[in-house]
């Protein structure tokens, strides 16, 4: 195996940019793009640590990057340091959340890369855990010596093959389920008969910026008041997102689709279009009948779907999370993996257990 020299730069933003998209390649997933990771950086006010790779003797060339936040928590005086791929480490930073998550480098190099930065966390950087949300990478990958304690969470993604024939409707919903099938069939004749022919408007750049607004607003009705909660409520997912649509992405698309029936806003769809793939990152539905019977979320990615294979588009993609509608929409599913590596685990336990239990003592009553 290759040996990786790791070096923890202090780098301006021009700097990374440029390691970052010297280092990207035509196989580079759009959240590790410098579209997503140069966007969310714009929105940082704190320094985040960045990593650079390179072969053990060649100094000149990176083969790699990433970056990571670094969190120090500490329960009756035992600190402890948390580093996040990535990611920041505190949530309304990272509510834009990064997925197929990994470190920046060519297929040769990667996994050596991988073992190269978690054994530098740990042994130079004294890092009690690394953590790395969202990754195809199981636990077992990141390290290549078996000296670090892992524990492992994992996401189901799903995602269709789209095929040229799907461009016709008939087609693609044929390749669902008969049930489902006839579902989406009911629901598209009862829109159409009560609202008018369903149509769809790509919106990009500042066009796109202008609906985002009405998007974010049918997004916060449907999960404001869930668990989980609406990005759109706060304002750096929001800054984020604004951001992303008004930069030029000359490798990748941004696309508000909005979906009309009549005079009828039915929703929209965000999604993320690189290298033949379709991202699906979240949507604002307007539900316009109590009963259900219009299915609009089913309508608007049936129908998105067929709009993205008139594209040449071979894949849609709906990200991590199980949902029903995933579950019939595609037709195959795949795993991310939540990782958290540790030195020692009892030791790290401890000082975890530590710092809850100071948490919970001085939490106002």
């Amino acid at each position: 195996m290759t040996e990786i020299l790791v070096q923890r730069q202090v780098l301006s933003l021009p700097e990374i940019a440029q390691i970052w998209q010297d280092i990207e390649h035509e196989s580079t997933s759009f959240f590790l793009s410098w579209s997503w990771i140069g966007t969310w950086l714009l929105t940082l006010s704190q320094p985040l640590h960045v990593f650079v790779f390179y072969r053990t003797g060649n100094l000149q060339n990176p083969i790699g990057i990433c970056i990571a936040g670094e969190i120090s928590k500490s329960g009756f005086g035992i600190g402890y340091k948390q580093l996040y791929l990535n990611q920041s480490g505190k949530q309304p930073l990272d509510q834009a959340w990064i997925e197929y998550n990994d470190i920046l480098a060519n297929e040769q190099d990667i996994q050596a890369c991988r073992n190269a930065w978690i054994n530098h966390c740990f042994i130079h950087d004294k890092i009690d855990c690394v953590i790395i949300n969202t990754s195809k990478i199981e636990a077992r990958d990141w390290s290549d010596n078996g000296l670090f304690n892992t524990e492992q969470e994992i996401v189901q993604g799903f995602a269709k093959h789209l095929t040229p024939e799907f461009a016709d409707l008939h087609s693609l919903l044929g390749s669902f389920s008969k049930n489902r099938r006839a579902q989406i069939k009911r629901a598209l004749r009862y829109i159409e008969s009560e609202y008018g022919n369903i149509v769809i408007t790509q919106h990009t750049g500042i066009d796109a910026l202008e609906h985002l607004h009405p998007l974010g607003e049918l997004h916060k009705s449907r999960w404001g008041e869930s668990d989980f909660g609406s990005g759109f409520d706060n304002p750096k997912f929001v800054e984020f997102h604004q951001q992303l649509l008004l930069l030029q992405h000359p490798k990748q698309d941004i696309h508000l689709l909005e979906f009309t029936a009549g005079k009828i806003n039915l929703g929209y769809l965000y999604n993320f279009k690189s290298n033949g793939k379709v991202y699906f990152y979240l949507s604002g539905v307007n539900y316009v009948s109590a009963d259900n019977k219009c299915k609009v979320g089913l309508v608007m990615h049936s129908l998105a779907m067929q709009y993205y294979a008139r594209l040449d588009c071979n894949s849609y993609d709906f990200l991590g999370g199980e949902s029903p509608y995933k579950t019939s929409l595609s037709d195959h599913q795949y795993r991310f993996y939540s990782t958290h590596l540790s030195r020692n685990s009892m030791t790290y336990q401890i000082k975890r257990s530590l710092h809850k239990v100071q948490t919970l003592l001085t939490k106002p009553a």
